[in-house]
């Protein structure tokens, strides 16, 4: 019958636009390249790569490092990384030797 066809179409309709939308806000939430300043660092030299965190619980996820100047540096995760927010601590590692960290200014 028309309106059960019709009733049937604006349900799929209503789903594949809960899905998109869902899609988008993860990837929302999501970030691969961080920018740090107020930089605290408990090693001489960086390395141009490590691991880092931006939650006590997070996991170590690998990153490049690039220091752009005494109190900036830029980290670009292997993956991209959920909820990082500006404010937020990053620490980087080596393994189980903490680098040094910085607060979050900057997130793409």
């Amino acid at each position: 019958n028309k309106s059960q066809a019709i009733c049937g179409l604006l349900c799929f309709m209503f789903l594949v636009v809960f899905v998109v939308g869902v899609v988008l806000i993860v990837k929302e939430l999501t970030s691969k390249e961080i920018t740090i300043t107020n930089i605290n660092l408990l090693v001489d030299n960086l390395p141009t790569y490590a691991q880092g965190k931006i939650r006590y619980r997070y996991e170590l996820t690998p990153c490049s490092i690039k220091q752009i100047d005494n109190d900036r540096i830029t980290v670009t995760f292997d993956v991209p990384v959920k909820a990082a927010t500006i404010g937020q601590s990053l620490v980087l590692y080596d393994n189980d030797i903490c680098l040094g960290g910085g607060k979050i200014t900057n997130i793409k």
